[in-house]
């Protein structure tokens, strides 16, 4: 059952992906849903390249390093 769930929540995690959905979730606080999935997957990649990242989360690299640059002040700021 465990190992279910873990390929639903991968799998959804590719859907919101493949349909641009992390490019139009944005809460109040500036921190959008796309920050949360390049945390999953730095987690479960440390080390991961910004270009294998932009794959994954099929957003471009620029976009990628944006991201990057915002977790990192968030981690200074905690």
């Amino acid at each position: 059952m465990k190992e279910y769930i873990s390929i639903l929540r991968k799998e959804s995690r590719k859907l919101v992906r493949e349909l641009g959905l992390l490019q139009l979730n944005q809460s109040s606080k500036g921190t959008m849903s796309s920050h949360w999935h390049a945390l999953i997957e730095i987690h479960k990649e440390p080390g991961i390249t910004l270009t294998a990242l932009s794959k994954i989360l099929v957003l471009s690299v620029s976009t990628i390093s944006r991201i990057i640059d915002a977790l990192v002040t968030i981690a200074d700021i905690i």
